[in-house]
C-alpha cells in the first residue's frame, strides 16, 4: 500500500471520529433538553399541584360557610348573615363588612358551638317566625363595642357580633339580651327581674357612664373579699341588664365552677335569680350553666 492511499484512510477514519464526536455531542444534547422539559413539566405540575388547593380553598370555605347557615337556621331557626348581605346593617352600628371567608369560617363555627350549650326546645320560640332572629356577623364596630343585641317594632331579633377573642363570651352575653327582651315581651314589657336591687349591696347604683365606674364589689378586684363580691366584671356595675348578662355570659364559658358560686355567695344569688325566671317564663330544661348552678 503506497504511503498516499495509508494516508488519505488516515483522514477518513479522522474525518469518522470528528462526526461521530459531533453526532453524539447532538445526541447528549437532545437527551439532555428532553430530561430538562420533563423536569421543568413535573415542576409546574408540583407548582399546579400547590397552588390548586389554594385556589380551592375560597370556594370550600363558602361552601362550608353556607352549609353552616342552612344548619343553624334548620336546627335554630336562626338566620346568620355575613359579607355584602350586611350591607344594610353596618351604618346603622357603625360597623364594617367582614368580606373574610375564613374568619367567617371560624366564627359561624363558634357561634353553632355556641348554640350547642342551650336547650334545644328554647328554640322553638324563634322557629315558630313570631319572633325572628338574626346573627350578623361583622368585622369590626367603629367605636368601643364588640357585639350588640337588639329588638324592633316586628319583634325580630338581631345580635350583631365582631370578631373578637372572646366571641363566645360576647355572643352568650347578647343572647341573654335576646331572651331578656323575649321574657318582658311575653310580659307586658315588664322586666320579670322586678326584684334585682335587692340582690345589690344596699344603697348601691349603676353607672352608666363606664369611664365613672370603681372596681369596688367586683369579684377580681385586689380589695375585693369574697362575701363582699357582687358583680363579676366592673361593666356589670354600669346597668341591671348589663349586670345579669355578664353573669350569664361568665358562667356559659366556665369550665369549672368559681368560688364566687358558693351557696352563700351574692353572685351566686344573682345567678340563680338569673336563671330561675328564664326556667318560670323560656323553659326549665337544662343550660349548660346550670351545672355549676346545682
Amino acid at each position: 500500500m503506497s504511503q498516499e492511499v495509508q494516508k488519505r484512510r488516515r483522514l477518513s477514519l479522522i474525518t469518522d471520529f470528528i462526526i461521530f464526536i459531533i453526532f453524539l455531542s447532538l445526541v447528549l444534547g437532545a437527551i439532555k433538553l428532553f430530561n430538562l422539559t420533563d423536569e421543568q413539566e413535573e415542576q409546574d405540575e408540583t407548582i399546579s399541584e400547590q397552588i390548586s388547593p389554594l385556589a380551592n380553598l375560597y370556594t370550600d370555605v363558602s361552601d362550608e360557610n353556607n352549609l353552616f347557615v342552612q344548619k343553624i337556621k334548620n336546627e335554630y331557626g336562626i338566620t346568620v348573615e355575613y359579607g355584602e348581605n350586611t350591607k344594610n346593617y353596618v351604618d346603622k352600628v357603625s360597623a364594617t363588612i367582614q368580606n373574610s371567608a375564613e374568619i367567617i369560617n371560624s366564627n359561624i363555627k363558634n357561634i353553632y358551638e355556641s348554640l350547642s350549650k342551650y336547650p334545644v326546645n328554647l328554640f322553638d320560640i324563634f322557629k315558630s317566625g313570631k319572633y325572628p332572629m338574626y346573627i350578623i356577623i361583622l368585622d369590626k364596630f367603629e367605636n368601643d363595642n364588640i357585639a350588640l343585641a337588639s329588638r324592633n317594632k316586628l319583634n325580630e331579633y338581631r345580635i350583631y357580633i365582631s370578631n373578637n377573642t372572646k366571641m363566645e363570651r360576647s355572643f352568650h352575653h347578647e343572647m341573654f339580651h335576646i331572651l331578656e327582651y323575649y321574657m318582658a315581651s311575653i310580659n307586658n314589657n315588664s322586666s320579670v327581674y322586678d326584684m334585682w336591687e335587692n340582690l345589690n349591696p344596699i344603697g348601691f347604683i349603676y353607672q352608666s357612664d363606664t369611664s365613672k365606674i370603681n372596681k369596688e364589689y367586683v369579684y377580681d378586684s385586689d380589695n375585693c373579699k369574697l362575701e363582699d363580691a357582687y358583680f363579676v366584671t366592673k361593666y356589670s356595675k354600669a346597668s341591671e341588664k348589663e349586670d345579669r348578662a355578664e353573669i350569664f355570659a361568665e358562667i356559659m364559658v366556665m369550665s369549672k365552677r368559681k368560688e364566687y358560686l358558693g351557696k352563700d355567695g351574692k353572685i351566686y344569688l344573682k345567678a340563680k335569680n338569673i336563671m330561675d325566671k328564664i326556667e318560670e317564663n323560656i323553659t326549665d330544661n337544662n343550660f349548660y350553666c346550670n351545672r355549676f348552678l346545682n
